[in-house]
């Protein structure tokens, strides 16, 4: 029986630090990088039909912002990747 609770208080505690360190979300930091990348297409095979089908991948701005938790990946508008240079101060937006 105490081996039982011993092993469920294990899981509980690995569950829980598996949770916390995934949903790291950063508020404030320093892009360290910034890229954009432009409108792609290519052909996938549909297994279903048994042909090839264009998928089109829309185009993305992306910068990645750093603090001392660790760093996140954030899609942004042409307007703001513009505006921001790496190693720069940025803070999410509190709406």
């Amino acid at each position: 029986m105490g081996t039982i609770i011993i092993t469920l208080i294990a899981v509980v505690v690995a569950g829980w630090c598996f949770y916390t360190l995934s949903e790291h979300e950063v508020e404030s930091g320093y892009v360290v990088d910034k890229e954009h990348l432009p409108e792609s297409t290519e052909m996938v095979y549909d297994t279903t039909f048994n042909l090839d089908t264009p998928q089109t991948t829309p185009e993305c701005f992306v910068i990645w912002v750093a603090d001392r938790n660790g760093v996140e990946e954030i899609y942004v508008s042409e307007d703001e990747f513009n505006e921001i240079k790496e190693g720069q101060k940025w803070q999410r937006n509190s709406l």
